[in-house]
């Protein structure tokens, strides 16, 4: 795990076995402040990399879906909530042309 300093800010990487769940006091090598740190200070690295596959998976099927409704724009149903925000947000999509593709409604 990596702990830091809340004075000098210095980072440490230190092995999990040495700090006890209940805390430990320690020392900064750099500017001798002492404090007491848990083994939860940090964000656990297995929950980090869980956030980060949630979000890529996320962002990836959002830009994919977007990209078949521009390819493939009169086969692929659109929402009603989507149609909205691609209005509001400038995209023309009334009249059946969505990026300069042809579709109906």
């Amino acid at each position: 795990m990596i702990i830091q300093c809340p004075n000098c800010k210095t980072k440490f990487k230190v092995d999990n076995n040495l700090i006890p769940s209940e805390g430990k006091k320690v020392k900064c090598s750099q500017c001798g402040e002492i404090w007491k740190t848990n083994r939860d200070d940090e964000i656990s690295s297995l929950s980090g990399l869980w956030l980060f596959w949630i979000i890529t998976i996320l962002l990836t099927s959002i830009i994919i879906y977007i990209g078949l409704i521009i390819v493939y724009g009169n086969k692929i149903p659109i929402p009603q909530i989507l149609i909205n925000i691609l209005i509001d947000l400038g995209v023309p999509i009334e009249g059946g042309n969505l990026f300069g593709r042809n579709f109906s409604r």
